[in-house]
């Protein structure tokens, strides 16, 4: 940070012009509202501007103070100088709006403003103790000096476990260290969500800046693709993207969602904790919050790949039209040549060239039925081998195998095959497994990881409840609801 970078570019960020607006304080209220406090991430349009109108009458009711109206603000707070918001098409004529990262930024400085240090004050000096701690732990490659700090750890645990039993007590720390951690919690929540608006924002710049790069003349499409995918590369190799893949992969995984709602309402139930958790609603929807930000970062991703492909067809059609053109005009000068009785010969051939004319063929005629006089005797065959199961066709029905689907998923958002098949084992082997692959591949709510693989097990014979064949599938995940991609 120096004072070229604060003058040109980080003072002139959309983040710090939006605290410089006069109408800041309608802006961050009416956003924080309608975006964070109704644990709503993306608003539709008109619904917005209603609210808005609606907001506007009541700001001007005693004195007017703003003089444009609702459909005006929108407009301007999303245009290319704000950047506050962003508004897309969500199809048949409707629009949806959300935060930009700069606007994500500045609701969660603002709301770290309010009087809440003295409280949290104690929680952070300790956090910071548990992570100096922990980094000199996790930094040690001194094998007795390890073997020492974890034999401090299990003494300090033995005596704590020691003492519980002696008293039959368990000492909970204080409600005000308790809840100072909550609210800690709530802050360290707050910026990995940021952190999640800042990596979309990035996959969105890199789109943004491949649609301006297709509208330049004379720029070679390659250099286009090369710089993308080295940016691309970059961002999932930087700490942000590293870190945002990691969280998101954990969150994909079977029961990982369940388990982290389990703990946050077992956290609201707390008794400690439940007369300062009222208002406070993030950790409650941090899980939906968390799913919805890692679906727009998905989503970026798609725009960026839809952005990628449009950008080699539309270089495959240039291709495609050069070669036409070239085309034309050697047959423009052919014919040249053709009228030009001057021009020398340019080949010549000893015989005459043979043609083959596709009507010239012969058609078919059937070839010569022979009659045989004498015919084989009949004979018994006394081994015959058993080749019923050669000619034993049965179906696998994909309807049954979707209503299994559909009944799991009402239980649960996610199911994994192998939770699937502990409640409907496979009865018809290899086949019944691949039909559920299918169903996954055809289906946008379903993914295929194959990066993991799983092992189920399949019946020794069709309509038999004994298995003894073990297969190796990769995991198949199967969700309630379709997953997001524009």
């Amino acid at each position: 940070m120096n004072h070229y970078q604060l003058e040109q570019h980080d003072l002139r960020a959309p983040s710090v012009q939006l605290l410089r607006s006069q109408n800041a304080p309608l802006i961050l209220s009416f956003l924080h509202q309608h975006f964070h406090a109704d644990r709503t991430p993306i608003q539709i349009y008109s619904h917005l501007r209603d609210a808005l109108t609606h907001t506007l009458d009541e700001l001007n009711e005693d004195q007017p103070r703003y003089t444009q109206s609702a459909e005006q603000y929108l407009k301007q707070w999303a245009d290319p100088d704000h950047d506050w918001i962003r508004i897309r098409s969500a199809g048949d004529g409707e629009y949806q709006v959300e935060l930009t990262s700069h606007t994500e930024r500045v609701l969660g400085w603002v709301a770290s403003l309010r009087p809440q240090m003295p409280l949290t004050t104690q929680s952070r000096f300790q956090l910071i103790l548990d992570q100096v701690d922990d980094i000199i732990a996790g930094s040690t490659t001194d094998v007795e000096e390890r073997l020492a700090q974890l034999e401090a750890e299990r003494d300090r645990i033995d005596s704590e476990i020691a003492a519980i039993r002696e008293s039959g007590m368990v000492q909970p720390r204080s409600a005000n260290e308790l809840r100072g951690q909550f609210e800690l919690t709530e802050e360290i929540a707050r910026q990995l969500l940021q952190d999640f608006s800042a990596v979309q924002e990035a996959f969105a710049d890199t789109a943004r800046n491949v649609q301006r790069a297709q509208t330049q003349p004379g720029l070679r499409k390659g250099e286009v693709l090369g710089d993308v995918l080295a940016a691309e590369n970059a961002l999932r190799e930087s700490d942000v993207g590293q870190s945002f893949y990691a969280f998101w992969n954990y969150l994909q995984l079977p029961g990982n969602q369940e388990n982290l709602r389990e703990q946050l309402e077992q956290l609201y139930r707390t008794e400690v904790l439940s007369g300062s958790t009222t208002p406070n609603t993030l950790l409650r929807g941090l899980v939906n919050h968390l799913i919805s930000a890692g679906l727009k970062v998905e989503r970026s991703n798609r725009q960026l790949s839809e952005q990628l492909r449009r950008l080699l067809d539309e270089a495959y059609r240039a291709e495609s039209r050069r070669i036409r053109e070239i085309s034309a005009e050697i047959k423009h000068l052919a014919m040249q040549l053709h009228d030009d009785d001057a021009v020398p010969m340019l080949l010549e051939m000893e015989e005459t060239p043979q043609t083959n004319l596709l009507m010239e063929r012969k058609l078919f005629s059937p070839s010569e039925h022979i009659v045989y006089d004498v015919l084989p005797e009949d004979t018994v065959l006394t081994d015959t081998p058993d080749i019923g199961n050669l000619v034993d066709y049965f179906y696998v029905d994909p309807r049954r195998l979707r209503e299994q689907i559909e009944l799991a998923l009402e239980q649960q958002d996610v199911v994994t095959i192998t939770q699937l098949l502990d409640r409907y084992p496979l009865r018809q082997g290899l086949s019944e497994l691949v039909a559920y692959m299918d169903i996954a591949v055809n289906d946008p709510r379903h993914a295929i990881d194959i990066g993991q693989t799983v092992k189920v097990f399949a019946p020794a014979a069709y309509n038999s409840d004994n298995y003894a064949l073990a297969l190796e599938t990769p995991q198949i995940i199967f969700y309630r609801v379709r997953r997001q991609s524009a």
